[in-house]
């Protein structure tokens, strides 16, 4: 009779931090999405669950997006993305038909003109 004796599971699953991105302005920052984690693994065997935790937005331009890397015994990592806020794009004058409505609104006063 072999006596088989359970081991825990004491080692953390791996995964490498996701890919960083740059983006031109906050609407361009794309929603969480657990498949930008692409290497997880654990020496289980069984494949780690991966899962959005949040982001941390205190930075000015800048979200670090973090998700959860968790093997089938309980044991979890962080892992971190970083998404860079960078508004590269040079703003133009407005234009004369954008300011025709507030043109329309404020009626000229006949006595701020001098003679």
């Amino acid at each position: 009779m072999v006596n088989e004796e359970t081991v825990p599971d004491t080692e953390n699953p791996t995964a490498s931090d996701p890919d960083p991105i740059s983006v031109q302005c906050s609407d361009d920052v794309p929603d969480p999405d657990i498949e930008v984690v692409t290497d997880e693994a654990d020496n289980s065997g069984e494949p780690p669950i991966v899962a959005f935790v949040g982001d941390d937005t205190s930075v000015a331009g800048q979200v670090l997006r973090t998700y959860s890397v968790t093997d089938a015994a309980g044991n979890s990592i962080t892992v971190t993305q970083t998404i860079t806020i960078e508004d590269t794009i040079t703003p133009g004058p407005p234009s004369i038909r954008s300011s025709i409505p507030s043109l329309l609104k404020s009626p000229a006063k006949l006595d701020e003109y001098p003679a």
